[in-house]
């Protein structure tokens, strides 16, 4: 059981399952809903669910430490399993509070982001200098490292523009105005 969840990209693809199952049945359960409602409701899962994934690999980093630093092709038992699992805790309880806390949102966005970027940092580093493909290095967290941060990030500002909308207007324009 645990090598299926280890297995890099089924517990992203899993959390993502989760996300787009939730929102949707919350956003049609939803009576009185704007464009703000709506991305809240996804927002309140994505950095939820994105902050039990962050709990979850503190679990993984901290008590199958060795497991996953071969699966990143680098040393095992060194005790950067420890750092990283230590802040993918704090970093995934914020992010779990996030369900009932809105003002941790930007807190999370922001952490989660700051760690991400630099652990995708150094997995291109390592891939490009040393060559390692890894599957844990140069596999779907490389990709996930850079790309799920920017869509949160992207997510929320949509979000914060959309609380400036009065609740009545309905969007009647399509958001390019590029004329094809």
């Amino acid at each position: 059981m645990l090598d299926f969840f280890s297995t890099p990209g089924v517990s992203a693809l899993l959390y993502i399952v989760a996300i787009v199952a939730f929102s949707s049945y919350t956003i049609r359960r939803t009576k009185n809903r704007t464009r703000a409602i709506n991305l809240e409701i996804v927002l309140m899962y994505s950095i939820g669910i994105v902050g039990f994934s962050g709990i979850s690999n503190f679990v993984f980093h901290a008590f199958f430490g060795e497991t996953i630093a071969q699966s990143i092709g680098w040393p095992a038992g060194n005790l950067f399993q420890l750092e990283v699992a230590g802040a993918n805790l704090a970093i995934g309880l914020i992010g779990f509070l996030g369900f009932w806390r809105r003002d941790f949102w930007l807190p999370f966005l922001i952490a989660k982001t700051i760690f991400s970027w630099t652990a995708g940092a150094a997995h291109m580093i390592d891939l490009v200098g040393q060559g390692n493909t890894a599957i844990g290095n140069a596999g779907p967290i490389l990709y996930l490292d850079f790309l799920l941060p920017a869509t949160l990030l992207i997510i929320y500002v949509i979000y914060a523009r959309a609380l400036q909308e009065p609740a009545d207007v309905v969007r009647t324009r399509p958001l390019s105005t590029r004329k094809t």
